[in-house]
């Protein structure tokens, strides 16, 4: 970490802080109590644009558990948003049986070699070879967890994620096989399933035992590569039981994040048992409200790429606003989020607009979930909406 830049984007974030009045945790029990808080919980997925903004690269950034943790603390002293957390990685578990990887310096590794190259021999799929000694990636996570812990566990609860079984299989098989044997030889696709399903519990079940919350993902489960049929059979039943099997530790229901676009499947995930929904900027908010805010409480959307990477700050604005009219009276609940990772190169005003503008509209939000009026400052956001239809 490069600490001349890191403080001077420590300085430069300065003013975003001023909103925050409570600490995470803080905020989080007045929540779980019905006492007043300062503003309503924000968040934003910023691991990959974090690494630069304390100079240094994302490949840099995993090469230790004390590299991986520098990230989430200074991500959160910059930011101030309302929860840290590492990732097990969408495709670890094919990489630590035997996976080929490209590591570029400011993107996510992407398997170039699948372990299993003949979906009728699963000889690799051993479930002794699972381990947090034999997965760097758990490994490491598990470690810098600590370290965070250590450094800002007072504040803010640093959390882990596990890609659920459906995507994580994609990666074991390739997509394309994957999904063609679903359909042609879905024996042996679902004994690579329960397999995930098995590994990526052993592996949570390490952290679990710790009293560290996991969460998962499922990108390739959404609509946007399978059909609402597929994701019935296929994915939803292993983002069940994984789901229950850490609840069964937890004491509470995990939160998801599915990429992609999900609306045919919103009801479907709901079923699930999830407590938040993470959605997509491809998923109309509005929408979701009226389909499942009465279910579960939803996160998101501003769009990473076209709104955070490549808008203008008053587009960043906009979708900030337009996000909290649509769903901020959403039954269970709503927070404000990215749709996804935002990409590397993403401005820092940008980050700034969003941030600033998310802490203000949370703050209004709390106050409406005691008071209402007459107009709030995302109704400005009307207009926007009105010009659409």
């Amino acid at each position: 970490m490069n600490n001349s830049i890191y403080e001077n984007n420590l300085s430069y974030y300065k003013n975003i802080r001023s909103y925050d009045l409570m600490t995470p945790k803080e905020r989080a029990h007045a929540l779980s109590i019905g006492a007043p808080v300062d503003r309503m919980p924000v968040y934003m997925m910023a691991d990959l644009v974090i690494p630069q903004l304390i100079g240094t690269t994302l490949r840099e950034s995993e090469l230790s558990a004390k590299r991986k943790a520098e990230v989430q603390i200074a991500g959160y002293r910059m930011f101030g948003f309302d929860s840290v957390g590492m990732m097990h990685g969408l495709y670890s578990l094919p990489i630590a049986i035997g996976g080929a990887y490209s590591d570029p310096e400011n993107l996510t590794r992407t398997l170039i070699e699948y372990p299993v190259k003949d979906i009728s021999d699963l000889s690799v799929l051993d479930l002794d070879c699972v381990g947090l000694c034999k997965d760097e990636a758990a490994s490491k996570a598990f470690d810098a967890i600590r370290y965070v812990q250590e450094a800002i566990g007072d504040e803010v609860e640093c959390t882990m994620n596990f890609t659920s079984p459906f995507t994580v299989a994609s990666g074991i098989v390739g997509i394309e096989k994957f999904l063609t044997a679903l359909a042609k030889n879905t024996e042996r696709a679902e004994q690579v399933l329960q397999f995930v399903l098995e590994a990526q519990f052993k592996l949570a079940k390490e952290f679990l035992k710790e009293g560290i919350t996991v969460g998962t993902s499922d990108p390739v489960a959404s609509c946007t590569i399978i059909n609402p049929k597929l994701y019935r059979k296929f994915a939803q039943p292993y983002e069940i039981e994984f789901a229950k099997r850490c609840m069964e530790y937890m004491g509470k229901p995990l939160s998801i994040h599915i990429c992609g676009n999900t609306t045919k499947i919103l009801n479907d995930v709901a079923d699930c048992g999830f407590s938040t929904f993470s959605l997509d900027n491809m998923v109309d908010l509005a929408v979701a409200k009226r389909e499942i805010g009465n279910r579960m409480h939803l996160a998101g959307n501003v769009d990473p790429v076209a709104v955070m990477l490549q808008g203008t700050p008053r587009d960043v604005e906009k979708s900030v606003h337009s996000c909290y009219f649509k769903a901020w009276d959403s039954p269970k609940g709503f927070s404000i989020h990215t749709g996804c990772d935002m990409p590397y190169g993403t401005p820092l005003e940008n980050m700034e607009v969003y941030l600033r503008e998310a802490k203000k509209c949370a703050k209004e939000h709390a106050e409406a979930l005691l008071k209402e009026k007459d107009y709030y400052i995302w109704d400005d956001a009307a207009e926007v909406e009105n010009e659409k239809i």
